[in-house]
């Protein structure tokens, strides 16, 4: 027996800059993660690899990208009461752009918006983001910040050093990220 406290979860991805999030009806879960999978559009999701084309050739800039993901993003949020932006700013990393290059007012607008949903934004160990001006930022405002593996095999749950590193930073401020196992 352990005080360990189980929830439940469904992981959906955005698919525009309306916040259209796909899934199915909303089942009876804890939390609903809400991830970018895809590069919100007009037309539709753009893969990371669609979105590495786009930018090598010109067809979109590094800024058009992160400004359609905080959109998008921002959008998502309290769209779903006990959401939780999953692994955010992971698509950033998928097509090798710096989240470094959100200005501030994107920044300040997802963390505003964020905290004014009470919407949880989870540090993520697979991918490592967000990075450590984000974290700050959220925990700043007020943010609830959890943390997640992201594993898909046993022995990697639990396991963190991103996030380890993460919290060890925060320890000025009196918002200390909950683990939350998965």
């Amino acid at each position: 027996m352990t005080d360990i406290e189980i929830l439940t979860g469904l992981e959906v991805d955005f698919h525009d800059l309306r916040a259209h999030l796909e899934g199915p009806s909303w089942p009876d879960v804890d939390h609903v993660l809400i991830s970018d999978q895809f590069l919100p559009s007009t037309d539709g999701p753009l893969s990371p690899h669609r979105v590495r084309s786009l930018l090598a050739h010109g067809a979109m800039t590094p800024h058009e990208v992160i400004s359609r993901l905080v959109e998008a993003t921002v959008a998502a949020m309290g769209l779903i009461e006990q959401s939780i932006i999953a692994h955010p700013f992971s698509f950033l990393k998928r097509i090798g752009i710096d989240e470094l290059l959100m200005t501030s007012a994107q920044l300040r607008q997802f963390a505003d918006h964020a905290r004014s949903t009470k919407t949880w934004v989870e540090v993520n160990e697979k991918w490592a983001c967000p990075g450590d001006r984000v974290i700050h930022e959220l925990v700043r405002r007020g943010v609830r910040i959890v943390a997640g593996s992201d594993s898909r095999v046993s022995e990697s749950v639990g396991v963190y050093h991103h996030v380890r590193r993460v919290h060890d930073s925060l320890k000025a401020y009196s918002s200390p990220i909950a683990f939350d196992g998965n």
